[in-house]
């Protein structure tokens, strides 16, 4: 099966480049940054924002594109607003309109992210709950999702959402267990964001990719949340890279600061997903382990 993927550079990208070649899928990964190495999938070089896609579409008449290109840091989005809007809206209103010229057929997968949600009013949170993002990064993935919706409604494009929570994995350079890890490597207090009370849904990117797959194959048009269902506290998972590190946890201390465009907490509904034969196959602990021995490769 021919498959595009977007964002093929990218953590969550490159990840289902890999796994979809793996699985015998004639796979094209475009990124404005290409991996230096051979990966075992095409790959080609170009801004999505200029490029012509209706030209790369006709060329390829790719079955599935999935579209994980776009700035994916929510500081950056609170900094620079309009680069969020344009690596994200912009970009995928582009792709749609290129599919809906060029092959109404093809079907898309879009990554989205519980940014979406901001605070929510409860939890666990259902895809159908209300929306509330709290960041331009979460403002513009709403905006994705309702184009989405639009084309699938209007248009008649099969658009299929991931609504992604706290995805981690060997490969991620940002977010806590990266920042943990780069600071313990020098001496003196470990000091993080935030009071280490607040919580998220972890799942990691092989199960993600996992999920993606019954999604595509099993799935149907609609919004799908791609978590594990447990509310797991920052403080947790931080005391258990120290663990593994064998790092007193007497070094660690917490500001109190939040972040702007970070949300307090978050657990998700996972029925939808779940009702497609996902389980979680990576649990949280060996997952935190096998991204510490990574980070530690990497020095």
């Amino acid at each position: 099966m021919k498959i595009l993927v977007t964002g093929a550079g990218g953590f969550l990208g490159g990840a289902l480049c890999r796994a979809l070649a793996g699985e015998g899928h004639d796979v094209l990964g475009l990124d404005v940054a290409i991996p230096p190495v051979g990966i075992g999938y095409r790959q080609a070089q170009c801004d999505l924002l200029t490029v012509d896609l209706t030209e790369i579409l006709q060329e390829e008449a790719p079955y599935w594109v999935i579209h994980c290109a776009g700035n994916a840091n929510v500081g950056l989005s609170v900094q620079d607003p309009f680069m969020d809007l344009n690596s994200s809206y912009v970009l995928l209103h582009r792709l749609l309109y290129a599919v809906k010229a060029v092959r109404e057929e093809t079907k898309v997968l879009f990554l989205s992210s519980a940014a979406v949600y901001g605070n929510p009013e409860r939890l666990p949170i259902a895809e159908g709950d209300r929306r509330h993002p709290v960041s331009p990064y979460g403002l513009h993935k709403a905006a994705c999702e309702d184009l989405c919706g639009y084309f699938t409604r209007i248009e008649g494009i099969d658009c299929r959402v991931m609504r992604i929570f706290s995805a981690y994995g060997a490969g991620l350079r940002k977010q806590i267990l990266w920042d943990l890890c780069t600071k313990i490597e020098k001496p003196g207090k470990i000091a993080l964001f935030g009071t280490g009370a607040e919580t998220r849904d972890f799942i990691h990117v092989d199960d993600v990719v996992r999920a993606a797959g019954l999604i595509m194959f099993k799935g149907e048009s609609g919004i799908y949340n791609v978590a594990n269902g447990a509310e797991v506290r920052i403080d947790a998972v931080v005391k258990a890279l120290l663990r593994v590190a064998d790092i007193s946890e007497q070094r660690l201390s917490f500001s109190g600061e939040q972040k702007p465009g970070d949300p307090l907490n978050w657990r998700a509904d996972t029925s939808r997903l779940n009702a497609l034969g996902y389980v979680q196959s990576v649990p949280l602990d060996v997952g935190i382990k096998g991204y510490f021995e990574w980070r530690r490769q990497l020095d």
